[in-house]
């Protein structure tokens, strides 16, 4: 049973069943991120949400952490996730997501990259590694959202330091089941990153695409995406 909710440029289908598999789609994404078990470093393939949820653990003083990521992907039509834990059961630095994009470096079919924060160091991190990888003719994109504070100046601020057509800002953030904003754009970035991989080509448009599984929106306003 599924239900669907609209508003002007916006479109989020709400799925009450819990199973979560890879969308039709062709493509790969990668993901780096926190998780409170498993192996750091270490990279799995999922097709099934679940697998994630059991590989990885749940930890509930993180508002959003790699399994979130991995299955917000799949809901939205990536074929697969490679997942890659950044640090387990502690916060991650910049140069542990820095060794995470190392190991997603060795994988060739990735398209699309995301991550589980909003912390603009990191995304410096991913636009780093997606140049990298075009330079290895390992073609791909990265997905990555702001957070709570940003308003539009500084959501022009992170547009300008990332810069480069390889990287997609997303705003705004979405909100949890109380309606509250999240701290950060990750499960924002991560759905619009599954919508992409669910395309045969990356650089297809995205309006009017459905985005599942989001609670909603921490501002009235259309997603606003941003081919930085």
């Amino acid at each position: 049973m599924s239900t669907t909710h609209e508003r002007p440029g916006v479109y989020s289908s709400y799925d009450a069943s819990s199973v979560v598999y890879g969308g039709t789609g062709t493509l790969v994404v990668g993901a780096v991120g926190y998780a409170a078990e498993g192996e750091a470093l270490t990279a799995t393939q999922f097709t099934a949400a679940a697998d994630a949820d059991a590989l990885y653990g749940a930890d509930s003083s993180a508002e959003t952490s790699l399994p979130d990521i991995v299955r917000m992907a799949l809901k939205n039509g990536a074929s697969s996730v490679v997942a890659v834990p950044a640090a387990v059961g502690t916060s991650p630095a910049v140069s542990d997501y820095t060794a995470a994009l190392e190991v997603l470096a060795g994988w060739e079919d990735i398209s699309v990259v995301i991550c589980d924060t909003g912390d603009a160091d990191v995304h410096a991190a991913l636009l780093t590694h997606v140049t990298e990888c075009s330079a290895a003719r390992k073609e791909r994109i990265a997905v990555v959202g702001g957070t709570a504070s940003d308003g539009t100046a500084e959501l022009l601020e992170r547009a300008l330091a990332l810069n480069s057509e390889r990287m997609v800002l997303v705003a705004p953030v979405s909100t949890n089941s109380d309606g509250a904003a999240m701290e950060t754009g990750a499960l924002a970035a991560a759905a619009v990153a599954g919508a992409i991989a669910d395309e045969s080509d990356p650089a297809i448009p995205l309006g009017g695409a459905a985005l599942s599984g989001l609670s909603g929106l921490s501002a009235p306003i259309p997603t606003m995406c941003w081919i930085c």
